[in-house]
């Protein structure tokens, strides 16, 4: 259930503005669809592409470290942000358990 609250909070947050463009993927630019792309602008798609991916990435990890406390000191590399951020959010899970069952305890002394 805990794990379910905070997937849940992550899914209602706003989008980022790093985000999906809205409407053409081509950045708005009409083209006309019996002409084949060249090599020269698939290739420039997909580094575009890639850029976009690369940012919406560091985008992400880049919340990460604000969010968890241990982060906005150091900077690490991608896997141990993760792993630091995994136990932050087990040691969060947890935490609430322990609170949810005090509460239950304190309910039935009233």
């Amino acid at each position: 259930a805990d794990v379910q609250e905070v997937s849940k909070e992550r899914k209602t947050a706003q989008p980022t503005s790093l985000g999906r463009t809205k409407g053409r993927k081509n950045g708005g630019k009409k083209r006309d669809q019996n002409r084949k792309l060249t090599d020269r602008e698939k290739k420039e798609n997909h580094i575009q592409g890639e850029k976009k991916r690369r940012a919406l990435i560091q985008q992400g990890f880049e919340e990460l470290r604000q969010l968890v406390p241990e982060l906005r000191t150091d900077k690490y590399s991608k896997s141990t942000t993760l792993f630091i951020a995994a136990d932050w959010l087990e040691d969060i899970i947890r935490g609430n358990r322990e609170l949810r069952a005090q509460i239950t305890i304190l309910k039935g002394e009233e």
